[in-house]
C-alpha cells in the first residue's frame, strides 16, 4: 500500500492502528519526539476564546502556538468585566489582560495532553487567517509555510531568537 506510507500510523488500545496524520505535518522535536500538530489544534476546535490556532515547534525544545484570539468573544468578556480595550487590534493582542484570557483556555486543554504535546508558549496575531488572505487554502485548511513566515518574528520570541532576525522577518512579511 503505497499512500499509506505518507501517513503516521498509531496504536490504538485494541491492537489496531490508526491514522494520525500527515508525515509531512508532524513536528520533529530537538529531542527526536514526534509531533502531530492537528490533533492538538482540534482540541481548540470548540474553545470560545481561541478562534484560530497554528502549532509550531519544528527542531525546537518545546512546542508553542500562534493564536488568533476569538475578537467577539473577547469583546463580550470585556463589556462584562468593565475591561476597556484598544481599538486596534495589534494593540489588543499585545495587552496582557487579553493575554492572560486566552492563556486560562490554553492551560485548560494542556490539562488533556500529553507532556511533549504541551503548548508551553504562545503569542497572540492580530489577523484571522482567511483564504482571501492567503494564509488558507479554498478548502480551509492552513497554509502553514505562509502563516510561520507572516509570524516569523512571534515565533522568534517565543524562542528567545534576537532582534535582527526579527526586524527582517517582519520586513518580509510586510513587503507581500
Amino acid at each position: 500500500m503505497r499512500w499509506a506510507s505518507c501517513w503516521r500510523r498509531g496504536p490504538r488500545d485494541d491492537g489496531y492502528y490508526s491514522f494520525v496524520d500527515r508525515r509531512k505535518n508532524l513536528l520533529v522535536l530537538d529531542t527526536g519526539k514526534n509531533v502531530a500538530p492537528e490533533p492538538i489544534e482540534d482540541e481548540f476546535a470548540t474553545s470560545a476564546r481561541v478562534d484560530q490556532i497554528m502549532v509550531v515547534g519544528d527542531d525546537e525544545k518545546f512546542i508553542a502556538a500562534i493564536v488568533v484570539p476569538n475578537f467577539e468573544q473577547l469583546q463580550e468578556w470585556a463589556d462584562e468585566e468593565g475591561v476597556d480595550l484598544p481599538d486596534d487590534q495589534q494593540a489588543v493582542v499585545n495587552d496582557e489582560r487579553v493575554r492572560e484570557w486566552v492563556a486560562e483556555d490554553v492551560d485548560r486543554i494542556n490539562e488533556d495532553l500529553g507532556k511533549s504535546e504541551r503548548i508551553k508558549e504562545f503569542r497572540l496575531a492580530p489577523e484571522e487567517w482567511t483564504a482571501e488572505n492567503d494564509a488558507l487554502t479554498p478548502s480551509l485548511k492552513k497554509k502553514r509555510r505562509i502563516i510561520r513566515s507572516r509570524h516569523e518574528d512571534l515565533i522568534n520570541d517565543i524562542y528567545g531568537r534576537g532582534d535582527a532576525e526579527t526586524g527582517a522577518a517582519a520586513e518580509a512579511a510586510t513587503d507581500d
